[in-house]
């Protein structure tokens, strides 16, 4: 019972809550479910602790669980990033407001967003934006250089880059739309690539560069046509 859910694509995934018929058991594990194959995948249980009326919502190509409780009443502040590639989690930036329960959360483009909820007596109508920010660039973040232009634009963008890129690397850009959906994909090379982006509806889109795993910049990106 209690359990939070969210979908990254086209696949759903479910996880946490308790079974309250069983000696009050705080949940830890973690489903995928595929809609193509009607099957149900049991993927790493949930980073934290075990706890039920959690808070969850897909961005950015990304899962996020977090606070909840648990019987003894306590609630919890974290939040855990889990990634469909690696099957991985990796905890984030504490919940920024009070902790609670019964959140309601959601994501639009690359940010999530939480409201609502309560701790016993308060109850909340505040909204909080979640960004993530860029992990694992270390030194290559300091010697690449990224520019994107023209924004606005109406047929092309031109991604330039210097030549901090090494045989081990895979960068590439993703466009997003305002429903959390990957609308274009593409390899990038160092120094000048062109990205067609005239087969795009008007309107904002949010992208990211990343080389493998790790996130080289982000920002959003208008099409006018």
């Amino acid at each position: 019972m209690e359990a939070v859910g969210f979908s990254i694509g086209n696949k759903g995934y479910i996880g946490t809550g308790g079974n309250y018929m069983s000696g009050n058991v705080l949940l830890t594990d973690f489903w995928e479910y595929d809609p193509i194959t009607y099957q149900w995948t049991q993927r790493p249980n949930f980073g934290g602790t075990g706890r039920s009326m959690a808070v969850g919502f897909s961005a950015g190509g990304k899962g996020y669980i977090g606070m909840g409780g648990d019987f003894s009443s306590i609630a919890y502040p974290d939040f855990w990033e889990y990634d469909p590639i690696t099957y991985q989690w990796t905890q984030r930036a504490n919940f920024g407001g009070t902790s609670r329960w019964l959140s309601t959360g959601f994501g639009i483009g690359t940010n999530g967003y939480i409201s609502t909820g309560g701790n016993f007596t308060p109850t909340y109508k505040d909204l909080w934006e979640y960004t993530p920010t860029p992990t694992g660039v270390n030194q290559l973040n300091n010697q690449m250089s990224i520019a994107i232009f023209p924004n606005p634009s109406d047929k092309i963008i031109s991604v330039s880059m210097n030549e901090f890129i090494n045989s081990n690397s895979n960068v590439r850009i993703l466009l997003w739309n305002s429903l959390g959906e990957i609308v274009k994909e593409e390899s990038l090379k160092q120094n000048s690539n062109i990205i067609d982006v005239n087969n795009l509806n008007s309107g904002i889109y949010f992208y990211q560069i990343l080389d493998n795993q790790d996130m080289l910049t982000q920002g959003k990106l208008t099409v006018l046509h």
